[in-house]
């Protein structure tokens, strides 16, 4: 049986800048972080490394969209 499809709102913080926090949410937390740190998110390249702050799961993509733009 296949779990359920999870969603997970997370935050990184940039090494590179102290202040400088990005939110945002993914089905795949490893290879979102790691997409932010190879420079393939625009609005995040300028900025890495980033490391992970933390993580919230939801079993709806609705729930996980709600919560990241509160």
């Amino acid at each position: 049986m296949n779990e359920p499809l999870k969603y997970h709102v997370y935050l990184i913080k940039s090494d590179a800048n102290q202040d400088r926090y990005y939110k945002g949410y993914t089905t795949n937390i490893v290879k979102r972080l790691t997409e932010h740190n190879q420079g393939k998110v625009k609005s995040t390249a300028a900025k890495a490394p980033w490391h992970l702050q933390t993580a919230i799961s939801f079993d709806s993509e609705e729930k996980a969209h709600h919560f990241d733009h509160i």
